[in-house]
């Protein structure tokens, strides 16, 4: 390579490029890592777990040495994988009704990977038939870390589909059951009280805006981050201080903040496509600060 006529050497164009290279980025793409990792020690140490229960039924007397290396190598990439989620929970922008169960499926994880190296280690202590008792602390903590580290990563789905993703359909099934045909389904709407007047009409106005540009990703069946706007009612669930739509207060609204993010940013919304227009986020947020109503309650 020449540069200004003076020829720079590979090794020295090595080094330019190294330190040319931010190091907070090469930690967050470490970061990002965790859900290509996570998927292996959860798969590794469930199979163990299934292969030494049936060789428990077999009454073998050793461990089983697929179960022991599914293990050993599952909790090696754990171990990975718990330090890049955990270095991606800190580097990434998070909503704020995930932060409970950030908070469980972090430890959880650490727990799942600590129970993976004591289950290991037993494991190896184990192949002599004559330590029968370190036999049993090898299932019990097999079993422990295949069942924590599959809870833990049901917690991190939540997180990206949304609560109760998996067993919705049948729960929707369970529902239709349950309904007395002759009773109609409860108004849920949030309606202001009668005689107010709104200046945004939500069906009109409000609710194209959501179909077309949210409930792809908040909706029934991917309510990510926990934030389901197909059904209004849903983005109310739970704590006040932890909804992402604050009725009157669209400036404290991270739903506000979160679509009027450039296009730059990677926690704008939504995350792909153009971004909303100036019009469609003003009528947002006048209806919000209206209070964030579906239609006025009848006389």
């Amino acid at each position: 390579m020449q540069t200004l006529g003076v020829h720079m050497p590979d090794s020295c164009l090595v080094t330019t490029l190294a330190l040319s290279i931010d190091p907070e980025s090469i930690r967050r793409v470490f970061g990002r890592l965790h859900p290509v990792l996570v998927h292996f020690p959860i798969a590794l140490l469930i199979v163990a777990g299934m292969v030494e229960l049936w060789r428990l039924i077999l009454r073998r007397d050793r461990p089983s040495p697929t179960a022991l290396t599914c293990c050993g190598i599952g909790v090696m990439i754990g171990l990975l994988a718990a330090a890049s989620g955990w270095i991606n929970a800190d580097a990434e922008t998070h909503s704020a009704r995930l932060t409970q169960t950030m908070e469980w499926h972090r430890w959880l994880g650490i727990g799942a990977c600590v129970l993976g190296v004591a289950a290991w280690t037993c494991g190896m202590l184990a192949r002599n038939p004559s330590r029968e008792y370190v036999r049993r602390w090898w299932c019990f903590l097999l079993f422990s870390a295949a069942g924590t580290v599959g809870f833990t990563g049901h917690l991190g789905g939540n997180m990206v589909w949304g609560e109760g993703y998996i067993f919705a359909p049948l729960a929707r099934a369970f529902e239709q059951l349950d309904r007395v045909p002759a009773q109609p389904a409860p108004d849920r709407r949030r309606l202001a009280p009668a005689g107010t007047t709104l200046i945004i009409n939500f069906e009109t106005q409000v609710r194209p805006i959501l179909i077309a540009r949210c409930v792809e990703c908040h909706g029934e069946s991917s309510a990510k981050g926990g934030l389901r706007l197909d059904e209004l009612y849903r983005a109310f669930d739970g704590d006040e201080a932890l909804w992402s739509i604050s009725p009157g207060k669209p400036d404290d609204s991270e739903f506000i903040y979160r679509i009027k993010l450039g296009t730059e940013s990677e926690d704008r919304m939504p995350p792909e496509g153009s971004p909303l227009t100036p019009g469609e986020i003003g009528i947002l947020q006048r209806w919000i600060a209206e209070g964030a109503f579906e239609g006025v309650a009848d006389e």
